[in-house]
């Protein structure tokens, strides 16, 4: 049921009487009187007055309401005389043996009268007057509540509605809505013991100077750390590209099945076939480079032989195929095996410029070079017959007294151009058969 402003009951020319009180609050619908330190919420559609609230008022009432309130006929003069006093005594501070205005406790009571509190109210019924509608809390039990003791925010209301509304304390403590221990309620201050607790004062001048300075060294602290980490992180950062570079040139090598290209010894030999320079590995014979001979390289040395010398090239590195065949010829009597290389700079400069090998028609002053790059078993496997049992070997493990010289010249026939005493020695078919087998 929506809500409606209250109209004046059908009393047939009711008899009005005089009433006299404080008016301490005032609503749309109805105003609040004390009279003799009781209250009473008295309809405005049913009495007149002419006052504003805090005036000391005479309000007209219809007798059946003031009966209904409990009032008489002039009730409230003796009220209203004291707060006249009262008043007269405050306005005139020599007085001080005025009587009070209000009994002890009627300010509290005054104050209290124009406080709400915000309770959440369920509508059950309106009186047929409108007056009044039956509420209740929740949990609560039902009660009358005047409906000038309480606004609410929504447009209308209804019967089963429930909202918020903002209850006068004293009326809802009355309905039994409150108890005396609500939060609204004025119930004084006391003492109970001495405590510490957290407190900001104003800064003074040399308080904010400290301050600043503190921030000051702060700021240069993070500067510093802040320099050191760009410096840190410098050097990390090198180190990670480098170990980057690592890691990729790891992967690509183990990609490519090779490993990272070094330094080798390597005979340079001189191919006049294609007029080349060619690189050869010492360790085991494999051509690894060959570039064109430059106009002063094919000019004859001491330490090399024009086309058709003495020492021919041999066969062309680029044709040879890994096919397992007898002890190969290396190549023939040339000053890169001969063993007066060793010391063509201490005085052999003589017997290199007479010798067959440098100058055509002249003394065929080649000496061997007894080692194992100038062997004809060079290319063989240095743990396989016959070089495994060979004293010239470096990895020869065994007692030396079992070792032999299995050193072979190294020319297009075993004793060709040799000296007696360099004649190979003779090899049973068992050592031979072995060396046939293991060519690198």
């Amino acid at each position: 049921m929506a809500r409606k402003k209250a109209e004046a009951l059908p009393y047939p020319n009711p008899e009005m009487w005089e009433i006299k009180g404080e008016l301490v609050q005032e609503t749309e619908d109805a105003i609040l009187l004390i009279i003799d330190d009781d209250e009473y919420w008295l309809p405005k559609s049913q009495i007149s007055y002419d006052g504003e609230r805090g005036d000391v008022v005479t309000v007209s009432v219809p007798d059946w309401l003031a009966k209904e309130k409990g009032l008489s006929d002039g009730d409230g003069g003796a009220y209203a005389q004291r707060a006249q006093r009262g008043a007269s005594a405050t306005s005139e501070p020599g007085e001080e043996d005025a009587p009070d205005a209000f009994p002890e406790g009627s300010n509290n009571l005054v104050l209290d009268a124009d406080r709400t509190v915000d309770i959440t109210l369920t509508i059950i019924a309106f009186s047929e007057d409108g007056e009044s509608a039956t509420v209740k809390v929740e949990g609560g039990e039902p009660c009358e509540l005047s409906m000038a003791d309480f606004t609410h925010d929504a447009e209308s209301i209804s019967e089963g509605d429930t909202l918020l509304c903002h209850v006068n304390l004293l009326a809802a403590m009355a309905a039994g809505l409150v108890g005396p221990d609500a939060p609204h309620a004025d119930k004084g201050v006391t003492w109970l013991r001495k405590d510490k607790f957290e407190r900001s004062f104003p800064l003074g001048d040399e308080e904010k100077l400290e301050l600043g300075n503190r921030m000051a060294e702060a700021q240069q602290q993070i500067d510093d750390f802040e320099d050191e980490l760009a410096g840190i992180r410098k050097e990390f950062k090198a180190k990670i590209e480098l170990q980057q570079t690592i890691l990729s040139d790891a992967a690509k090598a183990f990609r490519d099945g090779k490993s990272e290209p070094v330094l080798v010894e390597c005979d340079v030999l001189q191919d006049w076939n294609t007029e080349e320079l060619v690189f050869v590995a010492c360790d085991d014979g494999v051509e690894l480079f060959r570039r064109p001979m430059t106009a002063e390289e094919k000019h004859p040395t001491l330490f090399t032989s024009a086309p058709g010398g003495a020492a021919p090239l041999g066969e062309d590195p680029r044709k040879r195929h890994d096919i397992p065949t007898a002890t190969p010829m290396t190549w023939g009597h040339t000053c890169v095996d001969c063993a007066h290389l060793f010391d063509k700079e201490s005085g052999q400069s003589e017997e290199c410029a007479t010798c067959a090998q440098a100058v055509e028609g002249g003394t065929d002053n080649w000496t061997a070079r007894r080692e194992c790059k100038t062997c004809n078993y060079r290319t063989m496997s240095v743990k396989m017959p016959p070089c495994s049992g060979c004293s010239r070997n470096p990895e020869y493990q065994g007692a030396p007294e079992d070792a032999d010289d299995y050193w072979v010249i190294a020319a297009n026939s075993a004793d060709a151009n040799a000296p007696e005493d360099e004649t190979p020695p003779e090899s049973d078919g068992k050592i031979a058969g072995a060396a046939t087998g293991a060519i690198q």
